[in-house]
């Protein structure tokens, strides 16, 4: 007994001196992630904290604070925090740490497991401007051709020898990047702007990226934290159904990428030297672009039977196509495409006629004219049955037919494809493509049984389907398999972390952990980080959503007013009213529609021709 009694005195007499170190062992980390101020908390595996506003501080009370990091936080300052205030000696030891915000910034918390981190992000509201250069999304790279692509090349007067363009097919970059969906038509002043460009995995200006969990296993949930009675509350909640991730089409960027090259070989006639002078101010791009129209229609009708008459009318026609890429107009859209179609049966055999066919049917599957690409493609293949483009040309009419929603040619066409395609790229494409029609019919149980035949099948090229994953997981949540959903949602966010339908798996993600009853803290720390790695997706549209309406609540009444602003804000900048069309190779996908759990379909089909 009394040596018990001595070991119970022996613990005592070290217990304190042990919690005053735990106490004092909690490190901050402070940096910049986007246009968003960030700070987390390490040291601890179990948080204890309150973390509140109050007008235009945000104040933070939290025990065990090293004297490194309150000092470090003295100093912080930068143009959403505008100073940070530390009284010691609070409740418990808490420390107070008073951040003076702008009116503009927001904020929010959140717990991260593996190692545990408290983590408080301070961020502009939307539509709220930084003046912060450190807080500015870092630039990204323009992007380069394809490695290999030749420039096909037209001359004056009569036909000239076209380059291999073989590599604007069979040549384009693993990494693929999906076209536009079938939807409705907006101008371009609705594009996103390039600063709203989805980061990458690799652009750490970006979004929470966690070098230390490259797998993603912060979002996995144990058996023990799931609650069979919140999984069978949850089956009378709405969930959004998100899109198909659809392969699309992204010959349209490398076809943009490699123009033809115009060339007109010099002689000392009038009309020629008249051509090459059109020639010349064609070169020059937009400084000289409406000179070019004035100049180019004069000279077709001062020389109306031109030898030169080709590369002219070809020249205007590119003219056209550009400035609807730039200005979105569908009137100079429309007059390129005719144009184009009017030179391909005028000069059927020039060698810049089956490009020419590929650029037009690329260019209406990219503009959501599926009917207009089918035609096209259908052309390009009865006129050139034995090009080297025909297995990438039957892919794009099968794809043409699903967006018809002609599911039954889509399939035939396909199988036709995967038995007796010239090249194993295109067996691989018509296998991966058969589970997005079965997706696309709403039949689950078909589709993750091709995608995941597919997968056994072509182990070697999963890294160019990222639809396999993502509709896999999907079609289990739709399914209500939530366990199997959650594994391969995290699956797809492994394998293609910089994915622009990544801000609908980690959302998807987010609404998981709530539905199985864990911490709901995490399920916020899920859409928090959709939300800054994403953002301008929809997908991050919706986690902010979730994440607005989950604070409503603890609002004031300016708070839940500009709240309200915000959702409306979202909600029309991702309705079918004023989807923006994308630029070629860029993922556009249709907003999800509300819709029972369980009942979820593609929204690509809202917008059928």
């Amino acid at each position: 007994m009394k040596v018990v009694s001595s070991l119970i005195i022996f613990i005592a007499s070290i217990a304190v001196p042990l919690s005053a170190f735990a106490a004092t062992s909690v490190s901050v980390d402070a940096s910049h992630i986007g246009d968003a101020s960030h700070f987390e908390f390490s040291g601890r595996s179990d948080w204890k904290y309150d973390l509140k506003r109050d007008g235009d501080r945000v104040i933070l009370s939290l025990s065990g604070l090293s004297e490194a990091s309150l000092m470090k936080l003295r100093a912080q300052k930068d143009s959403l925090i505008k100073g940070v205030k530390v009284e010691e000696g609070g409740v418990d030891g808490a420390a107070q740490v008073t951040f003076s915000v702008s009116k503009e910034s927001d904020f929010f918390d959140y717990i991260a497991e593996s190692p545990s981190r408290l983590i408080v992000d301070f961020f502009p509201r939307e539509g709220a401007a930084t003046s912060n250069e450190a807080a500015k999304p870092a630039k990204t790279a323009a992007a380069k051709p394809a490695a290999g692509l030749e420039k096909s090349q037209t001359t004056g007067g009569k036909p000239g020898s076209s380059k291999d363009i073989s590599s604007l097919i069979t040549g384009l970059p693993a990494k693929r990047s999906p076209a536009a969906s079938d939807l409705p038509l907006t101008t371009k002043e609705d594009l996103p702007s390039k600063a709203e460009e989805i980061s990458s995995a690799k652009d750490f200006s970006h979004g929470i990226f966690d070098g230390g969990d490259p797998e993603f296993r912060r979002f996995t949930v144990k058996d023990y934290e799931i609650s069979e009675d919140s999984i069978f509350k949850s089956r009378g909640n709405f969930y959004l159904p998100f899109p198909m991730l659809d392969l699309g089409n992204p010959q349209l960027k490398a076809l943009i990428d490699a123009p033809p090259q115009y060339e007109i070989v010099p002689n000392d006639t009038k009309e020629n030297k008249e051509a090459r002078l059109v020639l010349n101010l064609f070169s020059q791009g937009a400084k000289q672009r409406a000179l070019f129209l004035t100049t180019s229609a004069e000279f077709l009708k001062k020389y109306p039977e031109s030898s030169y008459d080709e590369i002219m009318r070809y020249m205007v026609a590119d003219t056209r196509e550009t400035l609807w890429r730039e200005q979105g107009s569908p009137v100079d859209f429309e007059t390129a495409m005719t144009s184009y179609q009017s030179l391909t049966e005028k000069y059927p055999q020039s060698p810049i006629t089956p490009r020419t066919l590929l650029f037009i049917g690329y260019s209406y599957m990219d503009r959501g004219d599926s009917f207009g690409a089918l035609k096209a493609f259908q052309r390009f293949a009865r006129l050139n049955p034995n090009s080297k483009y025909i297995d990438q040309v039957n892919v794009a009419i099968a794809e043409a037919y699903l967006r018809l929603n002609r599911y039954d040619d889509t399939m035939k066409m396909l199988e036709q494809i995967e038995q007796s395609a010239k090249t194993v790229k295109a067996k691989q494409d018509a296998s991966f493509r058969k589970g997005d029609v079965a997706f696309r019919r709403k039949n689950w149980d078909d589709a993750l049984k091709l995608y995941r035949a597919s997968l056994q099948k072509y182990p070697d090229a999963v890294t160019r389907f990222p639809n396999a994953f993502y509709n896999i997981a999907e079609a289990e949540f739709t399914k209500g398999d939530y366990r199997k959903a959650l594994e391969d949602y995290r699956l797809f966010l492994q394998r293609f972390p910089d994915h622009p339908h990544g801000g609908y798996a980690m959302t998807r993600m987010g609404e998981l952990i709530g539905i199985f009853g864990a911490d709901p803290k995490r399920a916020q720390g899920a859409f928090m980080e959709s939300f800054f790695r994403y953002r301008a997706t929809p997908g991050a549209g919706v986690a902010r959503l979730r994440l607005l309406v989950s604070r409503f609540p603890e609002m004031k009444e300016k708070e839940l007013k500009d709240g309200n602003k915000e959702i409306a804000a979202i909600t029309e900048n991702y309705s079918g009213r004023t989807v923006a069309r994308m630029p070629a190779s860029a993922e556009t996908t249709a907003p999800a529609t509300k819709s029972e759990h369980g009942e979820a379909a593609p929204a690509a089909e809202a917008a059928s021709e």
